[in-house]
């Protein structure tokens, strides 16, 4: 690993550009708290200072790699950037150097090589096979001094190293991550709520990590109740899978627990596995960024969605059981009626996705029609997207012409919504973090634990555009707006006109998702069936018609294939969720498909979904619905995996 000596550094203008910047808003991109630059921010607030007291105003932005600091530049969306010299070097013809550090006399500094105290190593040679970190791939100390002496050797990265990874930021290499569970305030419609949250060492909610970046977390409890996170969507060794009791007990107030573990690229999160918790929104985004995303030229925006009550959870969940906070009932051929598939590009899905959708919009008209589901267990007084309601939405400024990966993430204890793209051109092209061919759309739905990812191309005349998350059979709606410069944002209602359609009750969408990098095809080992079953009263939600605490595990053996077939015999949906795996849906209602990879499947009313899996590490894993008042009331059961 490299790094930076530390020592004074001055600056050398070499341009009357160093002094005197560019007239109007001046932006300067600093890589601060995990970037790719480990040089002293004092001393890039010292050069910025002069400026300042020229009475500029002066923006700083902050990029996460030299890359996309260098897109930026030559976009002309920044005035200047602090970089390393090769970036520099590779666009000379386009750039102008305006100063350079000074050390011992001259633009130059000093590269390290560092690794554990514990580790013999005294030179380059001495780690051939070993698994080395680079900070960045465009820095000189980080990547270029290492190559450079390898060359130098007659050897290269790739040959000499058994791995290597970028790690976007020299402390990224040996400091771990702070992530607090804590308390913190909103502003819902002009109301103080206190709320809890998972607050990384920015002061941000949840986790952004590089590729090849460690999951290397150090998690305290500020709260002053027991309380423990669990990885969302990640498969982390089963001791560190954040389940009350299943090993770890729950972390103490001011209890601080490591985690580290390699982890699986997407869009995730990480939440509480405390019902009440999670419903006090102990919850946060954990995205892991892939390669292809650092080089995407297209802008990354989360949006976290939540449903939000001022009322303790615990009295929400009486009332949930004691029948009174649920809506009325829809029947299905209500929903249905809704138009469920509206803003799908049919023509995108080729004809075998059509004549399956066909066969199961025949199947589920005639086994549902005039049945009654419960969409909603509860009306709660809030939807929020990224801690906001349309009252006050997010407002995420965009560029004219560009593309936008929209990563939509559903924290919700107890809500399914639509996604509605408006007017934008949009596609699916990941689910779960799992990337899937790309399907075409103005509306996509998603169920509580799941998330998508969805690329959007703006107008290349400018504007502003609503992404809204509509509720499930119902008026309520929450979302944010992007907006390009200049552009008239407009006020929305937080109630639509007409009610959103029942989510995916004929696996209409399930249905003609396809994984880029699907499991390999083998034979099952096991196909245990997994019955889903419940009532609204006596509110009582079960798997195999047991509650977690009488459970019968779902058994099997590491690297068996493993299909695990829910059948939804209630009538409202169920997004099963599992953890320590990554499976494959295989066939809806019996029909084979080669469909996605999740880890969250939605199982709707009087249906079947079938999932494959290999079990992986000899363990319990939690096996439960992810509609936090179902789980609750002891909807869960386990994974229970022998070596």
């Amino acid at each position: 690993m490299t790094g930076l000596m530390k020592t004074q550094i001055d600056w050398i203008p070499l341009s009357e550009g160093a002094v005197r910047p560019t007239q109007g808003k001046t932006l300067a991109v600093m890589q601060v708290s995990g970037g790719s630059q480990s040089f002293n921010a004092v001393n890039q607030m010292r050069l910025l200072g002069r400026w300042m007291r020229m009475g500029r105003e002066i923006e700083l932005v902050q990029r996460r790699t030299y890359q996309e600091i260098t897109g930026l530049l030559l976009e002309r969306s920044v005035d200047a950037a602090w970089l390393c010299g090769y970036p520099y070097l590779q666009h000379a013809d386009l750039l102008d150097l305006v100063a350079a550090p000074v050390w011992r006399g001259g633009p130059r500094y000093q590269s390290y090589l560092i690794v554990g105290a514990e580790d013999g190593a005294e030179a380059l040679s001495d780690l051939q096979g070993g698994t080395h970190a680079f900070s960045d791939p465009d820095s000189n100390s980080g990547y270029l001094v290492t190559a450079t002496d390898l060359r130098r050797m007659g050897e290269q990265v790739e040959g000499f190293f058994s791995r290597s990874i970028f790690t976007f930021g020299h402390r990224n290499v040996t400091a771990p991550l702070g992530l607090r569970a804590t308390t913190r305030s909103l502003d819902i419609d002009g109301r103080a709520a206190t709320v809890f949250g998972l607050v990384n060492g920015a002061g941000g909610q949840g986790l952004v990590l590089d590729p090849g970046q460690r999951f290397l977390v150090n998690l305290t409890n500020d709260l002053d109740v027991p309380t423990i996170v669990h990885w969302h969507g990640q498969i982390p060794p089963n001791v560190q899978d954040g389940v009350p009791d299943m090993p770890l007990p729950l972390l103490r107030p001011g209890e601080t627990r490591s985690y580290d573990f390699e982890p699986a690229a997407g869009t995730h999160w990480m939440h509480s596995h405390v019902p009440v918790q999670e419903m006090q929104l102990l919850a946060a985004p954990l995205i892991v960024r892939r390669p292809d995303d650092v080089k995407a030229d297209r802008q990354e925006v989360t949006i976290f969605l939540h449903d939000f009550s001022f009322r303790p959870p615990e009295e929400v969940l009486d009332e949930i059981r004691s029948g009174k906070g649920h809506p009325e009932p829809e029947t299905a051929d209500d929903a249905q009626g809704a138009n469920a598939h509206a803003g799908h590009d049919m023509g995108a899905m080729g004809t075998s996705g059509m004549s399956a959708m066909e066969g199961m919009e025949g199947m589920t008209a005639a086994g549902m029609g005039g049945m009654a589901m419960d969409l909603n267990d509860f009306n709660f007084d809030a939807y929020l997207a990224n801690d906001r309601t349309l009252s006050d939405p997010e407002i995420v400024a965009g560029e004219k012409g560009g593309r936008v990966l929209l990563r939509v993430i559903n924290g919700a204890a107890a809500t399914v919504f639509w996604i509605a793209c408006g007017d934008v051109p949009a596609r699916l092209v990941a689910v779960d973090g799992q990337p899937v061919q790309a399907l075409p759309a103005a509306r996509f739905g998603v169920a509580m634990g799941q998330r998508l990812d969805i690329e959007l191309d703006l107008p290349s005349g400018g504007g502003a555009w609503p992404i809204l998350a509509l509720r499930e059979g119902a008026h309520e709606r929450t979302g944010l707006i992007l907006a390009t410069a200049g552009a008239d944002v407009p006020i929305i209602s937080g109630l639509s006109d007409e009610a959103a359609p029942a989510f995916d009750i004929d696996l209409a969408q399930e249905a003609v998702l396809r994984a880029l990098a699907p499991l390999a095809d083998r034979p099952a080992d096991l196909s245990p069936m997994v019955m889903l079953g419940g009532q609204m009263q006596p509110y009582r939600w079960t798997i195999n018609d047991r509650l977690f605490e009488d459970r019968v595990p779902v058994t099997a053996t590491t690297g068996q294939r493993v299909e695990l077939n829910f059948h939804n015999m209630s009538m409202m949906g169920h997004p099963m969720h599992l953890h320590g795996h990554h499976f494959q849906v295989v066939a809806i209602n019996g029909n084979r498909v080669a469909g996605a990879l999740r880890d969250t499947v939605y199982v709707p009313p009087m249906s079947m979904v079938t999932v494959a899996l290999d079990a992986g590490e000899a363990a319990e894993w939690m096996l439960h619905c992810h509609h936090m008042p179902h789980l609750a009331s002891g909807m869960m059961t386990t994974f229970n995996v022998s070596a």
